[in-house]
Formats: C-alpha cells, structure tokens, sequence
C-alpha cells in the first residue's frame, strides 16, 4: 500500500514520536508498503530531499512558515505538498499529531481530494483542554480523519471525553519499542544506581526526585543519581543539587545518544519516572522494563498502564516526594522484590510494547482501512 506519512519531526530529531516512528517505518516497508514520509525542515535537517534507511524523505519549511506566519512560505509549502500528493498518488494518508499545528498542510487534501483515500490521525499527546470545534484545525483533523488511534487509554478516554463524536472510530494502538540487542544485566547495588532519562524541562518532575533522593540518601548514602539528558531546566536541577549538599551523589550526564541508552539503562539499579504531566504513552518505562529495570513512576496518563502497580514497578503521586523517596528506599532494602519486579516488568514489555506487535496492529488497521472493512 502506498503511504503518505507526516510527522512534524523526523530523524535526526530525536524524541519519543520521532524514535517510534524510526523504528516502525523500515518495518512497514518490510510488511510490503510504499511509504514516502513528509516532514519539517530544522537547523539539523535542511535538505528538501533525503531518506532513511531507503525510504524518501520530503523536508517542508512547515514550522518556519507558521511560526513566521510567512504566507509566501506557507503557499510555498501547499504547493509542493500537493505536487507529492500527486505525484506519489498515496492509498492512505497517515498523520502524527504530537500538539504541534504541521497537520494544517494536509488538511485540504484530507478534505478535498477528488479521490478520497482513507486517512489514520494517530494522538500521541492528550487533546482535552485544547480547542477541537469545528472550526479549529484539530477539530477537523479529527472530523475528516477516516480512523483515529490513541497511543493509550489514557489518551483515548480524555480524547473520546473531548469529542464523543469520534466514538466508532478510534482504537488504542500502544506505541512499541525494539527488543534490546543484549541480555539483561543483573542488577547491581553496590552501589546504587538510580537513572533518570529525559529531556529536562518542568514537566518531567526531575526536581521531584531530586528532591526525594536527598531523603533516599540518608537510608542508602552510599546510592548515585544520575541524571541523562539536556535542556532547559538542566542549570536549575543542577544547582537545586548543590543547594541541597548531593551534588557528589548527583552526576549529570547531558545529552546521552539514541544508541548508548539501552546500555546506561542497563547499568542502572532502578529506573525512575517523575512526571508532573499527563504522559500520554511512557518510552522510558517501556524501554526500562525491557532490560528487567524496575521502574518506579508517577501515576499520570499513560505510564499508570506502562507500570503496573506493585506487579512490575511501583507508581506513586505526581509531585508526592515523601512517597517517591519511601518507595525508592524500599526497592534498595529490598534487593529481591525489585528483581522480581524487574523480571515481571520484563514479561508484561515483551507481552504488550514490542515494535512487532505495533507494526502488525498498523498493518491489520492499513489493510481493513482500505477495505472499507471499518
């Protein structure tokens, strides 16, 4: 099937939509599709034209021109979007909207193509609170969307509360990860090692578990933080560190690449998700669970179905860091409870998150799609 596929950042950006979708369109090409992906221009990525692993690339200012509001740029970008439309021909259209307004490029082929193809809006981030009437963008992307997947319940239910008009044609397909190229290492408490993975900004809650690993150190003084990522909040968690006297248990990697995270994951004692937002999926979960991490997690949006309770990990209240510190302290007194939960969470990865599984739940949804079978 040919596959006209949109997401607003596409490798080398790398983030959550941008991984998953890296990992699942080779094997789409495998499964037997024709897939030509269009994304935004940026600073790592300005070539018009590239692919990836043999699959075309089309690169459109599409940002520049609506964060400019430049109408020669955004005419420009119309233009050349309908020029692939027609010359690709697709047999569906499938956008990704992750809260960015890209999606508005191929509003009017969604809606006006003489020969209407079947169109799947996959939801990676929660709609409620966002302006979804008729008139809005989103609003319409959901209306003239032919099927709309959710990437948990969470973000399916608050979606479904949002717009109950979409009810009969949206279907949870939760996001998959690549099993790990190597085996699980043992976990390791001497000492400690605690990981926390992620873009630093406010909504990742790393200030949470800096806050509780000051109280986890006074039971384990001998345990480390580490904490992988970069961004805008990295200076402040960094001197909240200091403030507190931890900054010789704290280490700060920065940036960590795509490749070498399975590896720091796999180094780690326990894997901890602070989020103060509402999750819509949980990557770093997933990916924790499948080296047999346990991984102790904010009870938000999709990460209350990434780690199951007192089975493969342990959730506790957003923002809570009395709780945080207890159950982190818990896991490092309790070696062979948090084995288990490691090996449980290792299962449940494998049963429900695997890459495999998502591509052949996109297939199923492609092939009924076009057989008018939905």
């Amino acid at each position: 099937m040919k596959i006209l596929y949109l997401i607003h950042w596409f490798w080398p950006h790398i983030g959550g939509m941008e991984t998953l979708s890296m990992n699942a369109v080779p094997a789409l090409k495998q499964k037997g599709h024709d897939i030509v992906i269009v994304t935004s221009t940026s600073h790592l990525a300005s070539m018009p034209r590239d692919e990836y692993q043999g699959i075309p690339i089309y690169r459109l200012p599409m940002t520049d021109a609506l964060q400019r509001r430049d109408i020669k740029k955004f005419l420009y970008v119309r233009k050349e979007l309908v020029k692939i439309y027609k010359e690709f021909a697709p047999e569906l259209i499938h956008l990704h909207f992750g809260g960015t307004p890209v999606e508005i490029f191929l509003l009017d082929i969604v809606e006006g193509s003489k020969q209407r193809v079947p169109s799947v809006l996959t939801l990676h981030a929660d709609i409620s609170g966002l302006r979804t009437g008729p008139d809005t963008l989103l609003g319409k992307l959901l209306w003239h969307s032919t099927w709309v997947v959710a990437v948990s319940d969470s973000v399916m239910n608050n979606a479904l509360k949002t717009v109950p008009d979409i009810k009969g044609k949206i279907s949870r397909i939760y996001n998959g990860v690549p099993l790990p190229k190597f085996s699980p290492k043992d976990l390791d408490f001497r000492p400690p090692k605690i990981l926390c993975l992620g873009r630093m900004v406010k909504e990742k809650g790393f200030d949470t578990m800096i806050e509780a690993f000051r109280k986890v150190l006074r039971r384990h003084p001998w345990s480390r933080l580490i904490m992988a990522g970069d961004g805008p909040v990295k200076k402040e968690l960094e001197d909240l560190a200091a403030r507190y006297g931890i900054l010789d248990n704290v280490l700060f990697l920065g940036w960590v690449p795509l490749d070498k995270v399975p590896s720091l994951i796999n180094q780690s004692t326990i894997v901890v998700v602070p989020s103060r937002w509402e999750e819509p999926f949980g990557l770093v979960a997933v990916e924790a669970a499948l080296l047999q991490r346990p991984v102790v997690a904010a009870s938000v949006g999709g990460l209350k179905e990434v780690v199951q309770d007192n089975s493969t990990g342990f959730l506790f209240r957003k923002e809570a860091v009395n709780e945080l510190a207890q159950k982190v302290s818990f896991l490092l007194s309790h070696p062979a409870v948090a084995k288990r939960l490691g090996s449980a969470a290792r299962k449940y990865a494998q049963e429900h998150f695997l890459i495999e599984r998502y591509v052949n739940q996109y297939h199923k949804l492609y092939t009924a799609l076009a057989k008018e079978q939905l």
